[in-house]
């Protein structure tokens, strides 16, 4: 535009052609005039007056003060007050009125209004592919943005220190971590882990080698503990902090290769993850094997920027993560394929050579590092092979998957309109994450892809390595390093997805599904805890011998049904007078059992222990009415949720 004042006006004229006049009129006194309707009677149908109303009334709440319908078509501007405002305008959706109107409020120009009685929709289609309510939504959320953007434009301090935010939100997600971090009985795989670091390295090394995972978590566990103690908190905490640091470096990756709009979309979808949430209050290698994963990834993608410097320093580093991955959890073998893949992905678009020399310098030194460890991985893949506890996998595994990810909920637990809510949202991701990639410039869809494939591979693979003739081997609580992967991908969807053209496909609705099922799972992680739902149980041990040790005399003793119950009710033992049952002579045969060879605390004849004592407890979970001598007398039993103790008289 050109002229002294610059008008414009919808296309369909709503607005009639006679206010036009009356609007260059007005504009010889004020910058900016805008049109006026009578909302009461333009609106038609109770749910959008509704949201009509209530958006207008939020508009003047929150942005402008006195106005009570920004979003009429027809607006009039002087010259100078048009390129003062639209020169520096952010928002391009439906809710760019907002922003103009506010930035003529903040420049110090009067708003005139001029009435429009008249004005009257003629279209009876939705507008260039939007619905009504969908566009309601839209602005809705523009709102917001428009807020935020004056907010730091108005504080220039605020944008030196966009640090704060990311922050405030690890500060958050570490108040969720550490809440009721010791609450829960530390359950099998957790009083394994408490067991081991007990021993010296060289012993832990040894019947780690002896179970089905490397060694690297239990020392570094060892150190931790040695500095901080070895209650249920201090060894929780280990996890908190490996996944709050992975949440950081998610953080900068998505600043670093989708914009700062993108990294703080990501932050509520990272801090309110309930997967995330429930296995960062677990003594276990989950929330360091998520820190190294997210940081090789950043490293990989930093290492291929063809102006990184010091790529040497770079590629070591990478290197030391990936083994100190193989050396923590076997499954982070899972995201170097995923690694493979996108270098794949990468060559073909640049036109290099896949097997460069470097590439095969890295990997081999890598193979060379893990190569000590290679005999054992072999043998206790054996092991697994042979017989392990995990069952079949499904189509319903992979459902497992994703409502475990999002819900914290197994999937047969969904049930209702609940599962109809969970399989929209599932096809609203699947949409979005479609969609965002189809959008995106060509840098940022290879990172796209990157962060795809870090999430997606691992599931894809160990689901294929679960099927016959192999036996199972997928857990979903395995994929978690991964699944900080989609949370990152979803996060970015929100923020670089082009707009939706169906209210039904509003970004806004389905995130608002995604962060009411968050905080679902968030209600069942702090309501279930460690709930076991491969053996369907809840640990109680802590609250068991709580009950019992106080009774237990010189003369009595506290057996545990089976050595796998042991760890959890020796963890709790302030007295030394906790055994262990193994009638089957089962020990050294189960690799998690191996440490307990030759522990005094052993017993294999209840008839021939009863003799030495006056009173015994039976304790484990489910049925603990072994075949008992026959002078035994029963007590009493004492039950604390999934466990129980009975007490007998041995007859003595």
């Amino acid at each position: 535009a050109r002229g002294e004042k610059r008008i414009f006006m919808d296309a369909d004229l709503a607005t009639p052609l006679r206010h036009v006049p009356a609007m260059a009129r007005a504009l010889d006194d004020q910058e900016v005039v805008i049109g006026v309707r009578k909302l009461s009677a333009i609106h038609k149908g109770f749910i959008r007056a509704f949201l009509s109303r209530a958006g207008n009334f939020l508009i003047r709440s929150v942005l402008l003060p006195k106005i009570r319908d920004t979003q009429c078509g027809f607006k009039g501007f002087s010259a100078v007050a048009a390129q003062k405002l639209f020169g520096v305008l952010k928002t391009t959706g439906w809710g760019f009125d907002m922003e103009i109107l506010a930035r003529a409020r903040r420049a110090g120009y009067t708003i005139g209004q001029i009435s429009i009685p008249d004005w009257r929709e003629a279209r009876t289609e939705g507008m260039a592919g939007d619905s009504k309510t969908g566009v309601a939504l839209q602005s809705l959320g523009e709102l917001a943005r428009i807020k935020s953007i004056l907010t730091l434009e108005r504080w220039p301090l605020l944008q030196k220190m966009w640090w704060l935010i990311p922050v405030v939100a690890l500060v958050l997600a570490g108040l969720l971590y550490s809440y009721d971090i010791g609450r829960w009985s530390i359950w099998f795989d957790e009083a394994f882990g408490a067991k081991l670091i007990t021993f010296s390295p060289t012993e832990l090394i040894a019947y780690t080698a002896a179970d089905v995972h490397p060694p690297l978590y239990y020392l570094l566990l060892q150190a931790w503990a040695n500095i901080f103690g070895h209650g249920e908190t201090a060894l929780r905490s280990f996890s908190a902090i490996g996944m709050l640091a992975a949440l950081g470096v998610g953080f900068a990756f998505v600043r670093r290769y989708f914009g700062a709009c993108a990294s703080y979309m990501v932050l509520p979808f990272l801090v309110f993850a309930p997967f995330l949430l429930r296995y960062s209050q677990e003594a276990r290698m989950y929330g360091l094997a998520t820190l190294i994963c997210i940081s090789a990834t950043f490293i990989f993608a930093h290492i291929h920027e063809a102006s990184t410097k010091y790529k040497k320093w770079w590629w070591a580093a990478y290197i030391l993560l990936v083994v100190a991955g193989l050396y923590t959890h076997y499954y982070t073998g899972l995201i170097w394929i995923a690694h493979w893949a996108w270098h794949w992905y990468d060559v073909r678009q640049t036109g290099q050579k896949f097997f460069t020399k470097t590439w095969l310098i890295i990997y081999g030194i890598i193979a060379l590092a893990f190569l000590p460890w290679a005999p054992i991985l072999i043998k206790q893949f054996a092991g697994v092979q042979a017989g392990f506890w995990i069952g079949p996998v499904s189509h319903q595994s992979l459902l497992n998957i994703a409502s475990n990810t999002l819900t914290y909920h197994s999937q047969t637990e969904l049930v209702g309109w609940l599962s109809v809510a969970f399989m929209a949202m599932l096809v609203g991701i699947a949409t979005l994450l479609y969609a965002t990639y189809k959008s995106l410039h060509s840098e940022r869809k290879k990172h796209f892809v990157l962060l795809s494939l870090y999430a997606f591979v691992p599931i894809v693979v160990l689901f294929m390595l679960s099927l016959p003739p192999l036996k199972p081997v997928l857990v979903e609580r395995y994929f978690i390093p991964a699944m900080l992967g989609l949370y990152m991908l979803i996060g970015i969807c929100f923020a670089l997805a082009p707009k939706a053209k169906r209210w039904y496909q509003s970004k806004i609705l389905l995130a608002g599904l995604i962060l009411g099922f968050f905080a679902y799972g968030i209600t069942n992680a702090y309501t279930v805890g460690n709930f076991n739902y491969n053996q369907g149980i809840a640990p109680s041990a802590k609250a068991l011998m709580a009950s019992i040790e106080p009774r237990t005399g010189p003369s009595d003793a506290i057996i545990a049904n089976s050595p796998y119950g042991y760890y959890e009710f020796d963890y709790y033992t302030t007295l030394d007078r906790t055994y262990f049952l193994d009638e089957s002579h089962i020990l050294g045969v189960i690799g998690s059992t191996a440490m307990l060879v030759g522990d005094p605390h052993l017993v294999h004849n209840l008839e021939v222990f009863g003799k030495t004592k006056d009173h015994i407890w039976l304790i484990g979970a489910g049925d603990v009415s072994n075949p008992l001598p026959s002078n035994w007398r029963k007590l009493e039993t004492i039950i604390r949720g999934d466990y129980n103790a009975t007490l007998y008289d041995t007859g003595n």
